[in-house]
């Protein structure tokens, strides 16, 4: 049983750290997202009358930065999940021990 909570363990850090760089991957989409849409607000009016969305890139930001978010959710929660497994192994183990 030991040797179940050290494997946990272990995923469990890989999954804390893969929902850590997602996270970091969200906030840079997020900040992509923000630059572009202040380089739309910047133009004149004209220009703005002038372009299409479509003529952007923000359409392929909000892409990606909806890829990012989901890619965290599934981190998240697989962290999440082995979390929980691990804490009730924990006190599985510690009472048993008892």
């Amino acid at each position: 049983m030991e040797s179940k909570i050290v494997q946990l363990q272990i995923v469990t850090d890989q999954a804390k750290q893969e929902m850590e760089q997602k996270a970091r991957e969200v906030k840079d989409s997020q900040e992509r997202l923000d630059v572009a849409k202040e380089l739309l607000r910047s133009l004149d009016l004209e220009d703005q009358e002038r372009i299409s969305i479509n003529d952007t890139h923000y359409p392929e930001l909000l892409g990606m930065h909806q890829m990012a978010k989901d890619a965290y959710e599934t981190a998240q929660k697989r962290y999440e999940t082995n979390q929980r497994y691990l804490d009730k192994m924990s006190l599985t183990t510690a009472a048993s021990s008892k």
